[in-house]
């Protein structure tokens, strides 16, 4: 009768429980129907949406479609250029359409989002979306080929429409769709981002030949067959430079980002909302300051991108850097040290060639000169959703006064310290070169080195060099990045420039752009490391191709030096872009970040933030690692065998009082 009943209240419990899961499934369906809710764990909110993409799908006026072209057999990843780099895209159409679906639950009825399913991939061509090759051939009957597919979308607003020419970055999307919905809602006159050249500096565009003109040129090649070919080599050259920069522009551009060529000492073009000044080589005249001056001065935003060294990778070289610009740094409260930032634990790897038995074996290692950057300014927008960036080859900045706001944005790990140029630094250079030979197949006499006494390629024993005793100060975070901002007195305030006047205040002044600006709001941002970004310019590897070379007794020795040195310049660009390429790709989002503060955009900054953390291993002691490593050896075993003798005793003492309990009494 007992058990009878048990069964009776365990049967009621298991159907009463069963009511009221489902009354529970019905009251939160009844409610989804109403709202919705998503729980996102990660640190950066990377799978909601951000306020400002909410609030334009919120106020959006009328109905705005979004149809997405994707392949319908999508491989596990596509090759991407340049250089045919692999893009792993698995999981790409559920983590797409997941993006999507959030769009449309806050769009409501006013977004709509199609998916074309018929001709993908020509339809995808026809609206300028990028097709990409697969790691998967197709056979024909004479000739093997990449399988294109599409992974893009084109949004329609009236009679207006923006296309997402490639959707392959997962953490990107929102950045994307939403940077093509703000073009297609705001519709209005481009700002653009300027790049400023005339002094070597990295700047996408088309280079210049100064070569004799073209009916010139035929008279010089009838009494010189060599310059037509040297003219030939260097007419090549020019194809590919300008091919690689397209490249360069055209994935800029397709980013939403108008660019435009900026020349030295001109004035810079009232449409330009930011002028970006990366990796000059070349010394500023007073007039090329000026005008960057005047330009800042109006309200806008100047970024130099700059080290105090030119590095050769190709050849080992380190060349000072005489660029003009420390005055006028100085002015404005900072100054760029004459010194290299180095860290012997936290940085980024060098691809290291080397000889094995005959074969060329390639492989990652530390190298000091690429410091990581961990601290950020967490309160500037520009910085404070980053985990960490690569600086290679950094220089310290100081800050000398702060008569205007200036913001700290990026210091190094607190295990970098600095070292000055001087001899030891030449010597250092010289080993590495030495090294790069031994590496090559030939190994200097009276050279000593080995592996395990010298794993990081960096402490020669004939060289006695010592980290981090013999360098300028201790070890600690360093200052590589600053943002200065506030109402600026000019540098040239009461300075005469060459082909300045100070005009009046009249129209037509203000029309032309001939108004001397003495004070004004501003701001300049000071990144002490070329960032990994290649200079491809033309005003260096053509920079001693005159015409001049083509005439006189000398010409054909001249030529053929300026020939070698142009194709030096060449090899030492490839060199540089083939070491600094993921840390390239690392450090795009915040060069992203500063167009997007420049051209005013702060809601795509917010947006670019939302990107997967890369979490950096704390770095411990080798007695701690010792610790560990024997601990793991000898206290699991330990553990185990601890865990058995206390299960043998629990086992054995309820034995016991069993047999006491079982007892006769």
């Amino acid at each position: 009768m007992k058990q009878k009943t048990s069964r009776i209240k365990a049967g009621t419990n298991a159907v009463l429980f069963c009511l009221f899961a489902l009354g529970i499934i019905v009251c939160v369906n009844m409610l989804g129907r109403h709202g919705f809710a998503r729980l996102d764990l990660t640190s950066q909110r990377v799978h909601t949406l951000s306020s400002y993409t909410k609030k334009m799908l919120n106020d959006l006026s009328d109905t705005v479609e979004i149809k997405v072209y994707l392949s319908e057999n999508l491989p596990d990843a596509v090759l991407k250029q340049p250089g045919n780099r692999t893009i792993q895209i698995t999981g790409l159409r559920q983590a797409l359409k997941d993006k999507l679906d959030e769009y449309h639950s806050y769009g409501g009825k006013r977004l709509l989002v199609t998916y074309v399913k018929k001709d993908i991939e020509k339809a995808a061509k026809d609206q300028g979306i990028s097709l990409f090759p697969s790691r998967q051939v197709s056979k024909g009957k004479t000739e093997v080929k990449f399988n294109l597919v599409a992974a893009g979308a084109v949004l329609y607003f009236k009679d207006r429409k923006e296309v997402v020419p490639q959707l392959i970055d997962k953490s990107f999307f929102e950045n994307q769709i939403t940077g093509a919905l703000r073009k297609l809602l705001h519709h209005g006159p481009k700002k653009y981002v300027g790049f400023l050249s005339g002094h070597g500096e990295y700047a996408p565009f088309d280079a210049k030949l100064n070569l004799p003109s073209g009916r010139l040129m035929g008279f010089i090649a009838k009494r010189n067959p060599m310059a037509q070919r040297v003219v030939q080599i260097l007419n090549y050259w020019k194809q590919q430079l300008d091919a690689f920069n397209a490249n360069e522009r055209k994935n800029l551009e397709k980013l939403g980002y108008a660019l435009k060529r900026v020349p030295a000492g001109k004035p810079v073009p009232p449409d330009v909302e930011l002028l970006m000044i990366v990796n000059p080589e070349g010394k500023f005249a007073e007039k090329d300051l000026y005008e960057i001056e005047q330009f800042m001065l109006k309200g806008k935003t100047v970024v130099l991108i700059t080290g105090s060294f030119h590095t050769d990778l190709k050849n080992w070289r380190v060349k000072k850097l005489d660029l003009g610009i420390d005055d006028f740094l100085k002015h404005y409260g900072v100054r760029i040290e004459r010194n290299l930032v180095l860290d012997m634990k936290s940085n980024n790897s060098l691809p290291i060639a080397e000889y094995k038995g005959g074969v060329l074996q390639r492989r990652d290692e530390p190298y000091p000169f690429f410091p990581m950057v961990s601290e950020f300014g967490e309160r500037n927008i520009l910085t404070r959703n980053f985990s960490n960036l690569t600086l290679p080859f950094a220089s310290s900045i100081t800050v000398l006064k702060r008569t205007y706001t200036v913001k700290e944005l990026l210091r190094t790990e607190p295990s970098s310290f600095t070292w000055a140029y001087n001899t030891t630094t030449q010597k250092y250079v010289n080993y590495l070169k030495e090294q790069m030979i031994r590496q090559r197949g030939f190994v200097p006499p009276n050279y000593v080195y080995s592996w395990k006494s010298d794993p990081l390629l960096l402490f020669p024993r004939n060289y006695e060099i010592k980290f981090p005793e013999d360098q300028s100060g201790e070890t600690k975070r360093q200052l590589v990045g600053v943002s200065i901002e506030g109402r600026f007195t000019s540098y040239f305030k009461g300075k005469k420039i060459a082909g300045v006047t100070d005009g009046k205040k009249d129209d037509k002044k203000k029309k032309t752009g001939g108004l001397r600006l003495n004070s004004g709001k501003g701001r300049l941002v000071v990144i002490s490391s070329p960032l990994g970004i290649v200079g491809v310019s033309g005003d260096l590897v053509f920079e001693h191709i005159k015409p001049t070379l083509f005439f006189g007794q000398r010409g054909m020795f001249q030529m053929q030096r300026a020939l070698q040195e142009a194709r030096a310049k060449l090899v030492e660009i490839v060199e540089l872009f083939r070491n600094t390429t993921t840390m390239r790709d690392r450090n795009r989002d915040f060069l992203l970040n500063l167009f997007d503060w420049g051209i005013a955009e702060p809601g795509l900054i917010e947006i670019r933030g939302k990107r997967y953390v890369f979490r950096k291993l704390d770095s411990i002691s080798e007695t701690k690692q010792s610790i560990l490593k024997y601990a793991s050896i000898v206290g699991v075993p330990l553990l185990f065998i601890l865990l058995g003798l206390a299960r043998f005793a629990l086992v054995r003492r309820r034995r016991e009082e069993w047999m006491i309990e079982t007892q006769p009494k």
